[in-house]
């Protein structure tokens, strides 16, 4: 059983808000004390901004420190000042370097939905732990996987041993399957999560010398959405604003309407940005008859994970409605033609049904497809991983 902590996640939404609370309290009480720093009416501190920015640009952070002793953190006193006209990941990545002289910020080249900012002085460490690669095969909560990461590496990295109550957590509720093979640390602490269901500032690695020997500390800070408590809004809201329409639009035939209106204009013009909250709003409110919609739309890629249902969420939409969408799937699995649409197509129906009776539906569906085909659909099964 994992330890106890000065707080640890139970709930997804109690957990985040709380952190996020404590966080601010800490960083606000520490910026304060410092003599010329820019005050809250003329920037906002950067977990604010990190939260603001990521739900506009639709994308995620990961923050690594490097903490000396009776030091402050520099991400504890850093301010940004926001700009709503920047709405790509690569305008947040420029205002970002501009902003934060001590890092190094970059747009993570395996998963281009997450920033990665990491104090300047870290890769200059000898062995720094979270550039180290690794292949693992692991399934548990993202609290067993840093244990798991401890062990290996030699209690170089892990968990905090205290500190005050925004330090002091862990997540032990979210669950990943990790099959990585020659994967940095940084990249197997992050591509395994349901960044659809989880924070917008993903983990904040500490590296720090303890009894003389070098150690980074890992916090994840648990599955929610920044728009959690938000009341459900009186008038719609439009698809565009992202998570926040998603979270806060209430289910009803006008905002799935303007959510499927969204998804088609956007991909006319070319364009998807925040097509994802929009495809996830249909699954939410059960509004089936987008499936075709969805199905025309199943390759859409929101990023390069490993995760299935993250990197496609027409895939996650459709798994989410159920044997409706397993039905429709079924269905067009008999005339497609398409090895990686059978896979993804294949994936939903055994996400629904389960893995054995997702197979035995496939195999009856095939059953009366030319033999061409139905050699494609086996092949696209065995490379299946339920």
């Amino acid at each position: 059983m994992p330890r106890q902590v000065l707080f640890r996640i139970t709930s997804r939404i109690t957990s985040v808000t709380m952190v996020l609370v404590a966080l601010s309290v800490s960083i606000t009480c520490k910026a304060q004390k410092r003599e010329g720093v820019m005050t809250m009416n003329d920037k906002i501190l950067l977990g604010k901004y990190l939260l603001t920015a990521g739900i506009r640009a639709d994308c995620y952070f990961t923050l690594e420190d490097h903490r000396l002793p009776d030091l402050v953190s520099a991400f504890d006193t850093a301010y940004v000042m926001d700009d709503a006209n920047i709405t790509t990941v690569d305008g947040i990545v420029a205002k970002l370097r501009k902003a934060l002289s001590f890092a190094t910020v970059v747009r993570n080249k395996e998963n281009p939905a997450v920033i990665n900012i990491i104090e300047a002085s870290l890769p200059q460490l000898p062995r720094y732990v979270l550039e180290r690669r690794a292949s693992l095969q692991f399934s548990g909560t993202l609290y067993d996987l840093v244990i798991t990461l401890k062990e290996r590496f030699d209690g170089r990295i892990g968990y905090a041993r205290g500190g005050d109550v925004s330090r002091a957590f862990e997540d032990g509720v979210t669950q990943v399957k990790v099959g990585a093979k020659d994967l940095t640390l940084r990249s197997i602490l992050t591509n395994y999560i349901p960044f659809s269901q989880y924070n917008r500032i993903l983990w904040n690695a500490e590296t720090l010398e303890v009894d003389g020997k070098t150690e980074t500390w890992v916090q994840h800070y648990g599955g929610g959405f920044s728009t959690d408590r938000q009341p459900i809004a009186d008038t719609l809201i439009p698809f565009s604003e992202g998570e926040v329409a998603y979270a806060r639009n209430a289910n009803s035939e006008e905002a799935s309407k303007s959510a499927i209106d969204y998804i088609q204009s956007q991909f006319a013009t070319g364009k998807t940005r925040q097509v994802r909250w929009a495809m996830l709003f249909l699954a939410r409110s059960k509004t089936y008859q987008s499936i075709p919609l969805l199905l025309k739309h199943l390759e859409y890629r929101y990023t390069t994970v490993p995760v299935v249902e993250e990197a496609f969420p027409a895939v996650r939409a459709l798994i989410e409605m159920g044997k409706p969408a397993a039905s429709a799937a079924l269905t067009q699995i008999k005339s497609e033609d398409d090895m990686h649409k059978l896979e993804l197509l294949a994936s939903i129906v055994m996400r629904i049904y389960g893995p054995d009776e997702g197979r035995r539906q496939i195999e009856a569906a095939a059953s009366d497809i030319p033999e061409t085909r139905k050699h494609k659909l086996m092949g696209a099964l065995a490379k299946m991983h339920p």
